[in-house]
């Protein structure tokens, strides 16, 4: 079953998040300063996904557990509560804290657009409209599934490691392709598969790592067995293969957003944490237009601090987190005000400005 794109997403009690509300739009530009609750807005993604791939209580045990995951503690804060609006679905979970800073799934809860009720499934506590007749129940199941699919697929991007460990570089195993991993660990599969089966794709993440790193030519995928290892060449020395250590670390983190953003068979929703570390401004501006392209095909979420990833989008395109009394808000730029002041200024000029909020 193909994922679901997201309409809105709702969050109370996560983490400094007491009540948040946002509509996503096809891409999606999350600004705001250090502390503002931009990274508790993207893990309330890893914590749906957590859930679609009932891991829940492993990622809250690794994450600190119950307490610090609670807005202000589970003394404050009695339940979590997360809702999605698909086009035509929706979803709801209430997460309360057990006995051991574990926590407990309170009422899980899927619908219809058609339907005025959710199904709900009870948890610790009883739904009230807890559809009880069973042939509908069970009719209901491959909604069930559907949705749990798309909150499995949520997955955040973090391309920051390019130490010597990094699993950007590592050898991978060759059948590690239905997905690239998060961190990128399985980058040389994934690229060979593309290669192997979709040669146009592959020769358009080629290109864009050209306009990025014009002394790149091409890969070189050097099999052993069951494993591969991404190698690489370059226009002046195309019979002398370079391991991906000779790369600098911007151009290593290019490839893998490359890749991601220009595969055959992209999510439906792709989130990126900061992905112009290490980026040129003439790199950054290449980043853009992939995620333009990108956005035909997948809504994005992308967190960022670069003013000129922000200068190669509009208003409509920000989302702004803001801390207010303690509390993240996520709120978008009035683009009526903005309308004047970008008539002499870059988007990113406002942002820096502050006026349209997002500083500390």
């Amino acid at each position: 079953m193909e994922p679901l794109p997201i309409n809105t997403i709702s969050i109370e009690g996560w983490r400094s998040m007491k009540n948040v509300e946002v509509t996503l739009g096809k891409i999606n530009i999350l600004i705001g300063g250090n502390g503002s609750g931009k990274s508790s807005f993207l893990s309330a993604f890893e914590l749906l996904n957590a859930i679609g791939n009932n891991n829940l209580q492993r990622y809250i045990e690794i994450n600190g557990g119950a307490n610090q995951n609670f807005h202000y503690g589970t003394k404050k804060t009695a339940e979590i509560k997360i809702a999605i609006k698909f086009s035509k679905k929706s979803y709801l979970c209430n997460i309360i804290p057990g006995n051991n800073d574990d926590v407990l799934i309170g009422n899980t809860a899927f619908g219809t657009k058609h339907s005025e009720k959710l199904r709900y499934e009870t948890g610790e506590e009883p739904a009230s409209d807890y559809l009880k007749d069973a042939e509908q129940y069970y009719s209901l199941d491959p909604l069930k599934q559907e949705i749990s699919n798309s909150l499995a697929s949520l997955i955040i991007y973090h391309f920051q490691d390019t130490g010597n460990t990094s699993p950007l570089k590592r050898v991978s195993d060759i059948y590690q392709t239905r997905y690239l991993h998060p961190d990128g660990a399985n980058l040389a599969a994934f690229l060979y598969e593309i290669k192997k089966n979709y040669p146009k794709n592959y020769e358009s993440i080629v290109t864009a790592i050209r306009f990025a790193f014009p002394d790149f030519k091409d890969f070189i995928f050097q099999k052993t067995g069951e494993n591969v290892r991404l190698l690489w060449n370059d226009r002046y020395a195309e019979h002398y293969d370079f391991p991906l250590s000779a790369l600098s670390d911007g151009t290593l983190r290019f490839i893998a957003l490359s890749t991601l953003l220009l595969q055959p068979n992209p999510q439906k929703f792709i989130i990126i944490d900061e992905p112009e570390l290490g980026l040129h401004p003439e790199a950054i501006g290449i980043l853009a237009e992939l995620i333009k392209l990108a956005s035909a095909n997948s809504q994005l979420l992308i967190s960022t601090q670069s003013v000129q990833l922000v200068d190669c989008f509009t208003p409509d395109d920000i989302l702004i987190a803001e801390k207010d009394n303690g509390e993240t808000q996520i709120t978008r730029p009035d683009t009526e005000e903005l309308k004047d002041w970008l008539k002499d200024y870059t988007l990113g000029e406002i942002w820096r400005k502050n006026i349209m909020g997002g500083n500390p």
